[in-house]
């Protein structure tokens, strides 16, 4: 039954891709979400017990003296609203209960839960400013205006993210499909799919949640300068990237 009414949801969501904005049709955009909802909730009930364990064992461990955090290699911008070169930082791991402290209900249940918010009702789906799409958790930068279009899913969409690094691939089978996750690099966020059916140049189709992303204008960049980003880190960066294309 379950299965029957995911596919009415997916279904319905493809009979949607043109129609107009988010308020117009939106009685039946919640009935398709709220399917999904249940289906979701069913999952995260069985989840919930195991996975907050883990989580909060993940943080004593992190925070146990003298152990030190697991390190993740990421691109992140300077206080000049550059990207530098590819450098290590500390992997963010926190527990359900520090996760939820922080999130809203929604951001949680996508980002923490492998969840998927209703389409066409993002609220970053017909942003056309420019600038740059965060992670919500962690303020890791994922992607670029420059590479955003309209797929017509329902859902944000982008041709490739800002850094290769940023971002972490899994195979996802649920709901009798095989389909590829993206994830954030630094804090293991949900963010959305990604397909082979995108544009030119990549070919690709990165099918994100705007509940798993938070958007900073172009002229505002520097207000995303990484706290743990200094000058000598910097420099040491951009010596192991030239260091690299000199081989």
């Amino acid at each position: 039954m379950r299965l029957l009414l995911l596919s009415s949801f997916i279904v319905g969501g493809l009979l949607l891709s043109g129609s107009g904005p988010c308020k117009e049709n939106c009685m039946i955009r919640n009935f398709y979400s709220n399917i999904f909802h249940q289906d979701q909730d069913s999952k995260t009930e069985k989840e919930e017990g195991a996975s907050q364990q883990d989580t909060q064992a993940e943080s004593k461990n992190r925070t146990q003296k003298g152990k030190r955090p697991a390190m993740v290699v990421v691109r992140v911008f300077n206080d000049q609203g550059e990207l530098v070169q590819p450098i290590q930082v500390p992997k963010i791991v926190k527990s359900s209960a520090e996760w939820k402290a922080q999130l809203t209900t929604e951001q949680y249940r996508i980002t923490r839960r492998a969840g998927t918010e209703a389409p066409f009702c993002g609220n970053l789906l017909d942003n056309k400013q420019e600038g740059v799409y965060t992670c919500v958790c962690c303020g890791l930068p994922l992607f670029s205006s420059d590479s955003k279009f309209d797929s017509g899913t329902g859902w944000p969409s982008f041709f490739q993210p800002v850094a290769a690094e940023n971002l972490v691939q899994k195979v996802d089978r649920s709901h009798g499909m095989v389909r590829t996750e993206i994830c954030c690099t630094r804090c293991d966020a949900h963010l959305g799919h990604v397909f082979t059916d995108g544009p030119r140049p990549t070919g690709l189709r990165f099918c994100l949640n705007s509940e798993s992303l938070e958007f900073t204008n172009k002229e505002d960049l520097a207000s995303l300068a990484d706290p743990g980003i200094n000058k000598s880190e910097q420099e040491q960066g951009a010596s192991a990237e030239g260091a690299k294309d000199n081989k």
